[in-house]
């Protein structure tokens, strides 16, 4: 997500006439984009489980598209709409801040929660 905030932020602040660095900023946010995304669905499928790996795949997709998808084109036009595409880029890098911040708890991991248990037997 920083690399994504990072190549959002060259394609608002590069200059007009410069397309290839448009283009190379447009194709890394795509490219870097998927990752995060794919995470969603892999940890709803992690929570659930074999027999509704489907249904917890499909509900992802579904609010996803509907509910994410829906708010992110209504709350981008209306800021771009009031406060032009300055404010429209200011409002993506504030959701891949906010993203950011999100993910940042999940980097602390201890090794210990990750092994398996040792299964006692009584003697």
């Amino acid at each position: 997500m920083v690399l994504v905030a990072v190549a959002t932020a060259v394609y608002w602040l590069n200059p007009p006439g410069n397309p290839t660095v448009d283009i190379a900023a447009l194709v890394c946010v795509g490219f870097l984009i998927y990752g995060p995304v794919m995470l969603i669905g892999l940890h709803a499928l992690e929570l659930v489980p074999k027999k509704a790996a489907g249904t917890a795949a499909g509900f992802t997709g579904m609010f996803g598209y509907l509910g994410g998808s829906l708010a992110a084109n209504a709350l981008v036009g209306y800021t771009v709409d009031w406060f032009g595409w300055d404010g429209g880029f200011i409002l993506l890098l504030a959701g891949c801040v906010l993203a950011i911040a999100c993910i940042v708890p999940t980097l602390r991991h201890d090794k210990r929660a990750s092994l398996p248990r040792a299964i006692s037997r009584p003697a």
